[in-house]
């Protein structure tokens, strides 16, 4: 039936390319993994794959959204008699099946033989751990006895790791009966391909689940599609292991900044707003931290074994014949019990005073104070030990720190969550929407993405008014746009699984435009009000009211502009979710995988045909205390989250990494960030109106190599503020230059020595410059061979490097102009020519290694420098007079302090 199916499209390049690599380049393999970013069609070549190869085809996804996606795009492949090819339903025999992956993840359930292999390996593990074989059935059995509720949920999830170690084969524990008939039902089907969308979610259990459905069908060909591969840093070795396994190497890659420059994605910016926690919550973080200050004191007034005792009695009882094995394997615990031991001026025993130095950080704190809790409090019968356990678990759990069997563990920290889901963020929300606003010209479409509608996570009792259930969510949020009239011109509309609650000012609008929308579909509803505040809850029932049939509804209404903003949830409006016509995404979730993040932007960027220009702005709301500890958590997050994807820069490069968003926040710490938020706040509220010039950024339509190439980036100091000057020693000449010309002309001497000097393999190779906001500088070499560029920028971060012991160093002269009686009587046009003129050497810059390494190179590289920047030789400064020159450079501060070069990746 597939056969006659073609489909009403004209696919795009990379679609294309794509089937091209099936059926020719890649057509001999059994499985492709493909990655292309949201918006690019993924599900299009999948089913054009589909009906190439005419066999019946399983697709697995892991929303009932996207599952319905796939439904909805078989439109475009009805054969002449057009009936449908598609369902949901196994049962139908339709030539393509969609299902979720949830449906085919029911696991055997846990029985009597595998709890006792369980055990076994738990005492095995705490063994290697250190114990020995005694003490670890001993500790097993007072943990099962004394603590037998948190004894099976340990059980438990150790049974949920045990899952994952297995094979992925149809009769192990990884489906049941039921699910193993289901597979065998498509084998004898003749399902030949197995499409997994969003393939990314195939780690762990699930990946098991599609690889016993691949042993089960008949040699298949697998279709891996996603937009964002899993990460090696947020999986085990043998989560990645399994999803290499089901799906190999990746076989088609191409970046969101090629379908950008091509033209198939819109182009956007991202911009960032910073705030400063509450006073109330500012309260908490500030006594989170003085509670375990006052706890870790306690640990030494214990009326029972205090924590330095437990720890010297356990240095005390290694094994002289085993001691120089355990300094090996425990060698992290007892260097912290040294520390711990000598902080205190206790003695530390067995001769390891010498075994370890330094300050405590918190992270070792609480692995000592973990294992302290876990090894000998909790499986202690005595009401004080057991007394002081819930005190630590206490003090250390809102800085997200959690006392197990096995020790501490890192958990959600209290303090992190008041700040991402503080409310000086639905401030900033409103703050930036009025901003936004002023853009009269925009048709502006906005998307507020929050983690849930209301949180169901429990809070500790002391943070209970800091946490309600709405604090951060959706609701938060559309009582904030809802409340002030500057922004509730938007008329918003929340969207979430569970709920519908629109503007007060839109409801007869929106009953009208709802009563249509179902009758038009033949679909029937009930709506009933309840109004709260400014904005109304709408619940609805009967037979077509659905989460699906709603939010169809919602997100119709909202491309029409009949709501101008949807509130919603990353669950819902994430992955799957498609508009056209957003061009606003503020994010306050607290996403910060890459996986995550790409998803979420790629909510905004789908091309609207009716606005051919549309340009998105995609908003980070972040809150930083950096005086306390976990301060800086959400900052953190921030930061991970933007270290994992490309964005258009001020000066059009396509950079990897914070420094797209502004240059400064690669440069300077959080620290920095938070003294300067209301600098950068004002300048990223001035960018949001730039849309258009973001758009000229991205250079649509021109070339591209689709290749990651290494830039620096440079801010220039004080050191360049005055005059350049020319000439030699004996008669130097001042002359006005601008900042990127003194920078460039440094560069470009380093260019053209290393060019002279035979060092450069491409020998039409360029070097590129671009100026930046706040006088950054950033510089490529723009060459094919990686060694080439990687030595550019060697030579380029060396010479702006401190001065150290580098074997040459070399003089950079400036020229300082001052008044004096005669200038001050001169009207400005003329003052210059008889000023007070001093020559003076600014810095020294060090030798970039492959100059430094023979006279000839050092001298070579002199020439182009006179040439090019400043008079003065290269200097020897490993003996004689270059030595002393040398430390007095040091001690007179001529060294660069405040203009260092940051490597950056670059997309071309």
């Amino acid at each position: 039936m597939l056969s006659k199916c073609k489909c009403s499209l004209t696919p795009r390049n990379s679609q294309n390319q794509i089937i091209d690599l099936v059926f020719g380049g890649k057509g001999h393999e059994d499985k492709l993994y493909i990655v292309s970013p949201p918006g690019s069609g993924k599900t299009l070549v999948g089913l054009m794959a589909a009906v190439r190869m005419n066999v019946p085809a399983l697709v697995l996804a892991p929303t009932t959204a996207i599952q319905s996606q796939w439904i909805e795009k078989t439109k475009y492949f009805l054969a002449d008699d057009g009936l449908p090819i598609a369902s949901v339903n196994p049962s139908d025999n339709m030539p393509v099946t969609v299902l979720t992956y949830q449906a085919l993840a029911q696991a055997k359930e846990l029985d009597e033989q595998d709890r006792t292999l369980i055990l076994s390996e738990w005492h095995r593990d705490l063994v290697e751990d250190g114990e020995d074989e005694k003490s670890a059935n001993a500790w097993l059995a007072d943990f099962e006895q004394n603590n037998p509720e948190r004894f099976y949920l340990s059980i438990m999830r150790r049974w949920k790791q045990k899952r994952i170690q297995g094979n992925g084969g149809i009769n192990d524990s990884i489906v049941n009966a039921e699910l193993a008939r289901l597979m065998s039902s498509f084998r004898d089907r003749g399902v030949r391909l197995l499409i997994f969308d969003e393939c990314h979610h195939l780690v762990g259990y699930w990946a098991q689940v599609a690889l016993a459905l691949v042993n089960a069908l008949d040699k298949p060909r697998i279709l891996g599609l996603t937009a964002t591969p899993p990460s090696a840093d947020d999986l085990s070795d043998r989560e990645i292991e399994l999803h290499k396994q089901l799906l190999g190497d990746i076989d088609y890659c191409l970046q969101a900044p090629a379908f950008v420059r091509d033209g198939a994605l819109a182009p956007y910016q991202d911009l960032a707003f910073f705030t400063r926690p509450a006073e109330h919550e500012l309260d908490y973080i500030r006594n989170c931290s003085a509670s375990l200050s006052l706890v870790l004191e306690s640990l030494e007034k214990h009326s029972g074994k205090t924590l330095s005792a437990w720890l010297a009695g356990e240095i005390e009882a290694i094994p002289e014949e085993s001691m120089s094995s355990t300094l090996r394997k425990r060698s992290v615990f007892i260097s912290e019990s040294v520390k711990y031991l000598k902080k205190l001026a206790r003695p530390v025993p067995r001769n390891l005073a010498n075994f370890a130095d330094g300050e405590l950080s918190i992270d070792e704190n609480a692995d000592l104070a973990g294992r302290y809790a876990s090894k000998y409090l909790l499986v202690s019968q005595d009401d004080a030990d057991r007394k002081l356990y819930s005190e630590l678990s206490t003090a250390f759990r809102p800085l997200g720190y959690l006392i197990t069997e096995k020790g501490m563990r890192n958990c959600q920290s209290t303090v992190s969550r008041v700040l991402a889901l503080s409310k000086s963020k639905m401030d900033a929300l409103v703050g930036i929407l009025e901003e936004e606003l002023k853009n009269s010209d925009l048709k502006i479409r906005v998307l507020v993405i929050t983690d849930f509608e209301r949180s169901s996570a429990t809070v500790a009792k002391d943070a209970s008014e800091l946490l309600t259930e709405e604090s951060g969510g959706a609701v938060s949020a559309m009582r904030a746009l809802t409340s002030r009239d500057s922004v509730d011109v938007l008329d918003p509309i929340l969207v979430t699984g569970q709920s519908v609650i629109v503007d007060d000012d839109l409801l007869p609008r929106f009953l009208e435009e709802a009563s249509k929308w179902l009758k038009e579909r033949n679909l029937a509803a009930e709506l009933e009000l309840e109004h709260d505040g400014g904005f109304c809850r709408i619940h609805g029932s009967g037979r077509d009211w659905s989460t699906g049939n709603y939010v169809s509804m919602i997100t119709s209404l909202f491309e029409k502009g009949v709501t101008r903003c949807l509130v919603g949830t990353r669950g819902l409006l994430g992955e799957g979710w498609d508009s056209l016509t957003a061009n606003t995404l503020i994010d306050l979730t607290n996403a910060a995988t890459e996986m995550t993040v790409n998803q979420l932007r790629g909510r905004a960027i789908r091309l609207n045909p009716a606005w051919p220009e549309k340009t998105s702005n995609i908003w980070d709301v972040v809150c930083i205390a950096p005086e306390f500890e976990k301060g800086l958590s959400d900052y953190e997050r921030f930061s991970r989250k933007h270290s994992n994807y490309y964005g258009i820069c001020d000066d059009g490069a396509i950079e990897y990494g914070l420094g797209h968003i502004h240059p400064a926040l690669t440069e300077a710490g959080p620290e920095d960030v938070a003294l300067n938020a209301h600098i950068l706040n004002a300048e990223m509220l001035a960018r949001c109106h730039q849309r258009m010039k973001a758009r000229e950024n991205w250079k649509i339509g021109e070339p591209y190599e689709n290749r990651k190439v290494k830039a620096l980036e440079i801010k220039a100091g004080k050191s360049f503020e005055n005059l350049s000057v020319s000439g030699d020693l004996r008669k130097m000449r001042g002359y006005e230059l601008q900042t990127s010309e003194k920078v460039k002309n440094i560069c470009l001497a380093v260019f053209e020595s290393l060019h002279d000097a035979g060092l450069l393999k491409q020998v039409d190779s360029k070097m590129k410059i671009s100026e930046r906001s706040d006088s950054y500088f950033r510089i490529f070499l723009d060459s094919k061979d990686e060694s080439d560029i990687d030595l550019f920028s060697a030579c380029i971060d060396e010479l702006f490097r401190p001065l150290a012991d580098q074997r040459y160093i070399i003089p950079r002269w400036e020229q300082l102009r001052k008044d004096n009686w005669l200038s001050k009587m001169l009207p400005e046009i003329l003052k210059k020519f008889v000023m007070t003129k001093e020559n003076r050497i600014a810095v020294y810059h060090p030798l970039p290694a492959c100059f430094a390494d023979s006279k000839k190179n050092a001298e070579l590289f002199s020439d182009k420098w006179n040439i090019h920047v400043s008079p003065g030789r290269a200097i020897f400064a490993r003996r004689g007079e270059g030595e002393t020159v040398l430390a007095e450079a040091k001690s007179n501060k001529q060294s660069i302090q405040d203009a260092r070069a940051k490597l950056k990746s670059v997309w071309k």
